[in-house]
């Protein structure tokens, strides 16, 4: 049986985590999008064209993380998701050409952001379903605080 004080401590926590990965996400983001400006030719309008294209690829690349998840499970598809992320920032760091380091930011910015409602959900798993809505708005309070 789970007491009051293993319930607050979770409740807690869990949004902590949440918002340090999600936090630390939007720090690696940011950075990427000064390196891509910085090291591109391109013009002003098609950088901001190729940003907004990789919004609509994350929220393409959101759509279909259930459809991963229930493939290979939670814990699986969180770390597929994060494999895809690592292996695309480090060959965007490779690419040499342009067209190509495009795609490689495109793919980057979808598997990004793919496993954030994953990694929500394994934490929501984890917590008492009576503190379910204090950690929530927090973990949602803390994602406002972080990421923008």
């Amino acid at each position: 049986m789970v007491t009051r004080l293993q319930a607050e401590r979770v409740s807690v926590a869990i949004p902590a985590v949440h918002g340090a990965v999600v936090g630390g996400a939007g720090g690696v983001h940011s950075l990427r999008q000064r390196v891509f400006v910085a090291r591109s030719s391109s013009s002003l309008a098609r950088i901001g064209l190729i940003f907004s294209l990789a919004q609509v690829l994350q929220v393409t690349a959101g759509l279909f993380l259930p459809l991963v998840v229930r493939a290979v499970g939670l814990i699986n598809g969180i770390v597929a998701t994060q494999l895809a992320t690592a292996l695309s920032l480090a060959l965007l760091a490779a690419a040499h050409h342009e067209g190509l380091a495009i795609v490689l930011y495109l793919s980057f910015s979808a598997a990004q952001w793919m496993s954030s409602p994953a990694l929500y959900n394994l934490l929501m798993n984890e917590t008492p379903e009576g503190e379910r809505s204090p950690a929530s708005a927090m973990t949602m309070f803390s994602n406002a605080l972080v990421v923008r």
